[in-house]
């Protein structure tokens, strides 16, 4: 099996990880690298903002339109009311924001480097990418060591196994604008959630 298959990159410099990845620039400070085999279109939404959608989304209200094409009509209310029916594996990025789909199946990884003066935000859905960046000190593992079997087993998100690399959870959404003080944003959840009386 090829290396990184079906992984992506996101980040202010363009990173052509494996063979088969291609690179696109998203804006002056965005770069888009990529595995040519995962799934990508780009759509600009009512008000001429452009969108990327990775991955597979699917409709699942039979009267709404394809997930593009909704997006394409999206002038007003929040994103969230948009993609409430999508069900599929994907993540959706503009310049400023990235959303991922409501199991978080296209798992998005984030890192911030400081390069100087610069700091810099790196995503990605590959973990093992998002440690080993090109011209940056690697990460130390985040410890303790996990057993197979034996009590907790993984990391629980938004931890990964590494020290300053977290895991976006499906209610967050990430700020991807230079000079963000919050990183994170609550998402409200997909549906109500019922409050007990007592």
């Amino acid at each position: 099996p090829r290396l990184h298959r079906r992984q992506f990159v996101l980040g202010p410099e363009p990173w052509l990880a494996a063979d088969g990845w291609v690179s696109e620039q998203i804006s002056p400070s965005l770069h888009l690298s990529r595995c040519a085999e995962l799934p990508v279109a780009s759509v600009a939404d009512g008000h001429g903002v452009p969108w990327w959608l990775l991955g597979v989304a699917l409709q699942s209200d039979a009267d709404a339109p394809a997930p593009l094409d909704q997006l394409a009509e999206h002038a007003q209310g929040p994103l969230l009311v948009l993609y409430a029916s999508w069900s599929g594996r994907w993540l959706l990025f503009s310049d400023t924001e990235l959303h991922i789909d409501a199991s978080g199946l296209l798992g998005c990884f984030y890192r911030t480097v400081h390069r100087g003066p610069k700091t810099q935000l790196w995503v990605s859905s590959s973990l093992a990418l998002i440690a080993a960046l090109p011209g940056c000190d690697p990460v130390s593992s985040a410890a303790p060591e996990l057993h197979l079997g034996k009590g907790m087993d993984w990391y629980p998100p938004p931890r990964s196994r590494f020290a300053g690399v977290k895991k976006l959870l499906p209610t967050q959404i990430l700020s991807l604008a230079a000079g963000t003080e919050g990183r994170v944003v609550a998402r409200p959840p997909l549906a109500d959630v019922p409050k007990p009386k007592t």
